[in-house]
């Protein structure tokens, strides 16, 4: 491994994802240098995994969050819609956002999209709890300036009463 660059480990490591980059940083020096490369995490995909755990996406965004430009957690529904949020919250540089099957309120789809300044494109199914009576053009008028800014925009709402 000595005979490795920082270059081909850093390639490998782009290969087999975030959280498996921040186990090799324990090995030694080298992977820990490379493992903390911001390139490793500014696209992040758990897609339809269950290896992702609340507790690891707590942990991952307060380490690495200030870094992820591009997030997808399509099909993550066994995660706590609040831990979620909040992990969310922790990715002042998110641009791209994916997401699909966490249940949200209206007013918590609004602050979300509204705590992301550098959000541009949005991909997000919600299972949204809406007031009895509410009709989805009102939501999506309620939620207008808070999607202004967005250039890309897949919007579906599930409604749950």
């Amino acid at each position: 491994m000595d005979r490795l660059s920082d270059e081909v480990l850093l390639y490998i490591l782009q290969f087999i994802g975030p959280i498996q980059a921040a186990r090799l940083s324990r090995v030694n020096r080298q992977f820990a240098r490379v493992a903390s490369d911001p390139s490793l995490y500014t696209s992040m995909s758990f897609v339809d995994t269950n290896f992702l755990t609340n507790k690891k996406l707590e942990a991952f965004s307060h380490v690495h969050g200030r870094k992820v430009t591009q997030l997808d957690l399509t099909g993550l529904k066994h995660l706590n819609g609040d831990v979620v949020l909040q992990s969310i919250r922790l990715m002042p540089q998110l641009k791209r956002l994916m997401m699909k099957g966490v249940v949200l309120s209206l007013h918590e789809m609004i602050d979300l999209v509204n705590s992301l300044p550098q959000l541009r494109a949005l991909s997000i199914t919600p299972n949204l709890y809406l007031p009895k009576g509410v009709k989805h053009s009102l939501t999506v008028k309620l939620m207008g300036d808070a999607l202004a800014r967005i250039r890309e925009l897949h919007l579906e709402l599930l409604t749950l009463e």
